[in-house]
């Protein structure tokens, strides 16, 4: 099961919100380097590589997504300041797909390729204020005559591993087939840095 939330202020008057919740079901297998033919060598394994493995998985999964835009609106008068925000459109869609990786994890590097396949179904396309940009105007319009669109996407993952900290790149690549120019609007590429904990090593002595 997973929870992703992100927020964008586009600009001074606009911000963006994104929810998605999903859960998934699926398989994997998980192989030490030390034990595969392939990479046996003759007599002992120096110790630094002995956590050597490669992980290949595969699931399905299904998940619920809300996309908001609120509208951040300021009156100035003689000496009061007043400030409002109002809901100016909300998408509530569904996404069901199917998604399967290859992942290797070594003692200080890690690599991790994802690829995604799925389809899309939007139930609720709100307007509820003026749309400022007409791409937009066009993209939901084009929703509310269409709901259902394949999507397909990418994750690619590169990291530094270290006893306590492991330093995470993330390259996520999302589109929706049939949108076209449109895209931008509701997906696009993602570039993270994230710094990842381990727990248990955190509070050994070294």
């Amino acid at each position: 099961m997973g929870y992703k939330n992100s927020v964008d202020l586009q600009n001074i008057t606009e911000q963006f919100s994104d929810h998605f919740i999903n859960i998934s079901a699926g398989v994997f297998q998980n192989t030490l380097l030390k034990n595969s033919k392939l990479y046996r060598k003759k007599g002992n394994w120096n110790k630094r590589f002995k956590q050597r493995h490669f992980l290949a998985d595969a699931y399905i999964a299904y998940g619920k997504g809300i996309n908001k835009t609120i509208q951040n609106n300021t009156f100035l008068s003689l000496d009061t300041i007043i400030k409002s925000s109002k809901l100016n459109t909300k998408i509530i869609f569904d996404k069901f797909y199917f998604q399967a990786g290859a992942h290797f994890h070594g003692n200080i590097f890690g690599f991790s390729l994802t690829g995604m396949i799925g389809m899309l179904q939007f139930n609720k396309i709100g307007i509820y204020g003026k749309l400022n940009v007409a791409g937009i105007e066009n993209l939901f319009q084009t929703l509310q005559e269409k709901r259902h669109y394949l999507t397909s996407g990418y994750t690619m993952k590169a990291s530094l591993s270290f006893y306590r900290f492991k330093l995470v790149y993330c390259l996520h690549q999302d589109n929706i087939l049939g949108l076209h120019n449109l895209n931008d609007y509701l997906v696009g590429k993602v570039r993270q840095v994230k710094i990842q904990v381990n727990m248990y090593n955190l509070f050994q002595k070294t």
